[in-house]
């Protein structure tokens, strides 16, 4: 679509005169060198002192198109070349401006609209200056449901903060958890040293809380990939606790737990007094009865019920009178075998036999042993089902 007027009916010999131009052209395209005469629109009767009003950009859903006046320049050759009157397009707004809101263009001939769904910058972007502070904020879709900031707070030195990503094999979207308070701080990961090997991202608490798993586990390596759980004490220098995996002969997994307590408990480990040391455990075949003495089972650490107990005592004071007393005993069955040695007597005799029973000791002298006689006793028996 084209449209061209020379000035108003009667303007003959007035000047400086307006040119009417409509065009469907953009900006770009209309003031491109020799384009009045590539148009067609008989650019003969331009004169270098008309002015030229040109509606451009004109299509039905912009049916006004968008304004600028011009100049005719003309070339020794006769080429013309409109320049603009006011720059590349008049800027103006296609919408209301609004207060405190970045306007951005909203097409290439110069007008301009806030509340641009995207606005791009093709270099840096800072929020605030040296000295003054300045935060990125995005908001949500949802009115009144908070938003997302990225501020600065002051360096110990004039140190740029950088935060970037690795590079991705995917598109990826990391969430920013909830920590549960109004402050939190990130785990880092950096280069140091663990268990005297240089690691790369090493994961770090660095404001001397603790690291909790509230919904889940604590993973130390992966399989085939080795790692350890380090606890340090205390006081400087003074070694660690570690916890650290070796191959099984097949893919097993175990388990260190705890039975059901009934109270608090702390168990330590004893000081073997060498280098190197092993456990001993119980299967659960192999658990032992309630005072029954300990055995190895085998060479690996196993332990397991003796199949028997050892008992001692000092009986009560015997007044003498006779060769034989009956004391009690308590944990003797009439299968214990016994050692008996009398430990106090007035008169001086023996122990002729010590006869078991069930928690007593008969004792026979060889004579009366007198007053204030006491026999001391130790007892193997069979353990009880």
């Amino acid at each position: 679509m084209y449209e061209i007027n020379f000035g108003a009916p009667g303007e003959v010999g007035v000047a400086p005169r307006e040119v009417k131009i409509i065009t469907d052209q953009d900006f770009d395209t209309i003031t491109t060198a020799g384009w009045l005469t590539q148009s067609g629109l008989s650019p003969d009767y331009l004169l270098p002192t008309d002015y030229i009003s040109i509606d451009y950009n004109v299509s039905a859903s912009n049916p006004g198109g968008d304004f600028d006046f011009f100049r005719a320049s003309f070339a020794s050759n006769g080429e013309i070349t409109l320049e603009t009157l006011t720059g590349k397009g008049e800027v103006t707004f296609t919408s209301p401006s609004i207060a405190n809101y970045i306007a951005a263009w909203s097409n290439t001939t110069g007008n301009l609209q806030n509340g641009a769904a995207t606005v791009t910058n093709p270099g840096n972007i800072n929020a605030g200056l040296s000295g003054t502070a300045g935060t990125f904020s995005s908001f949500p879709g949802t009115a009144s449901k908070g938003s997302l900031r990225l501020a600065a707070v002051a360096n110990t030195g004039n140190t740029i903060t950088t935060i970037s990503n690795a590079a991705m094999g995917q598109a990826s979207t990391i969430s920013i958890p909830d920590p549960g308070a109004s402050t939190a701080n990130f785990i880092l990961s950096a280069t140091s040293s663990v268990l005297g090997q240089s690691v790369a991202g090493t994961l770090t608490v660095t404001s001397g809380g603790s690291l909790v798993a509230s919904s889940g586990n604590i993973q130390a390596g992966t399989s085939g990939a080795a790692g350890t759980l380090v606890s340090y004490p205390g006081t400087a220098a003074r070694g660690s606790l570690r916890i650290s995996a070796v191959a099984n002969t097949g893919d097993t997994i175990n388990i260190i737990t705890n039975d059901s307590m009934g109270q608090a408990s702390t168990f330590s480990l004893p000081d073997p007094g060498q280098a190197t040391a092993k456990f001993g455990v119980f299967g659960t075949t192999s658990l032992p009865a309630t005072g029954n003495l300990l055995k190895a089972v085998n060479a690996l650490g196993l332990l397991g019920d003796a199949g028997f107990n050892i008992k001692s005592g000092i009986t009560s004071v015997y007044a003498g009178g006779g060769t034989s007393n009956t004391f009690t005993a308590t944990g003797l069955t009439a299968s214990s075998i016994v050692n008996a040695t009398i430990r106090t007597s007035t008169n001086q005799v023996a122990i002729a036999k010590a006869l078991p029973g069930t928690d007593q000791l008969t004792i026979t002298f060889t004579a009366d042993p007198g007053a204030s006689t006491t026999v001391q006793w130790s007892a193997t028996s069979v353990a009880v089902a």
